[in-house]
């Protein structure tokens, strides 16, 4: 299976006053010329689709465009929420819209389903989990749950992937040790942290809120990352090691089971005026 993995694109955010809505739509161009160029079978929006939980009509709009691009180049598209979206609004229609082969995650109700995606080997399983907080969790499945980790340890004793099947999992949190994005604040003593190894069940993870490129893998990738007009590649091998790139697109290759493979970092132009 083939997908591209993108992240954080903050749709409708404006900087010192300056509406960054020609930039983002020149960068999903670049994304649908990828789909073309690499014709995959997915792609994860891992959370932070827009700017704020009441986006611009603008933001909205291209949404909506580069949705219904995807839907008539890639079989299956994946979005989750982030804290910066509204998980309500970015839910909306996701029954209907599914029957087209674009996924929204609901709003989280304490259960996540896996979607079987098939490939020539089988069924990739992928779970949506839009970004959490404890106060959530607690209230839907365990009144013990204080901390972003142990809502995220909760949420895993949920879904329990099945160790002989491939699994994908698509999230908006902080991983420990993991560099986060700069459209976020730090919190205080790094109270948001997820462990990764609550992650390890899974053989992608698909990452959002982080300034690297979001993904602990070890299934073949290429990746495809937002950045400066300057193509660089870093192959990446074995489990759980991280590019050197900034973060926001990944398309990733997932071989058969237990095949080895690296990964390739692209960045893609960002800047519509230079």
């Amino acid at each position: 299976m083939k997908a591209i993995h993108l992240a954080d694109l903050h749709l409708g955010k404006i900087v010192n006053g300056f509406p960054m809505i020609a930039d983002q739509r020149a960068v999903l161009a670049q994304v649908v010329q990828y789909a073309d160029t690499h014709r995959p079978d997915c792609v994860f929006i891992a959370g932070d689709v827009y700017d704020k939980p009441v986006p611009s009509a603008e933001a909205v709009a291209l949404l909506d465009d580069f949705l219904v691009q995807l839907a008539h180049r890639v079989p299956h598209t994946f979005v989750i929420s982030g804290n910066h979206d509204s998980a309500e609004r970015i839910a909306f229609g996701g029954r209907l819209m599914a029957r087209c082969g674009v996924h929204l995650a609901p709003v989280y109700g304490g259960r996540v389903a896996p979607i079987p995606v098939p490939d020539a080997h089988g069924a990739v399983n992928v779970y949506m989990l839009p970004f959490v907080k404890p106060v959530q969790v607690r209230q839907l499945c365990d009144p013990a749950v204080e901390t972003y980790s142990d809502a995220v340890r909760a949420a895993m004793a949920q879904m329990q992937p099945d160790p002989a099947a491939r699994n994908v999992l698509i999230t908006h949190q902080f991983v420990a040790g993991a560099q986060c994005s700069d459209s976020e604040e730090v919190s205080v003593g790094g109270t948001d942290a997820v462990d990764a190894a609550l992650l390890a069940g899974f053989d992608y993870v698909a990452l959002g809120h982080l300034a690297g490129h979001g993904a602990l893998c070890r299934v073949a990738a290429v990746l495809l990352v937002f950045g400066s007009a300057v193509p660089q590649v870093d192959s990446v091998g074995g489990a759980g090691r991280e590019g050197r790139l900034p973060r926001d697109a990944a398309a990733a290759d997932a071989a058969a089971p237990d095949d080895g493979a690296a990964r390739d970092i692209y960045e893609i132009d960002g800047h519509a005026f230079l």
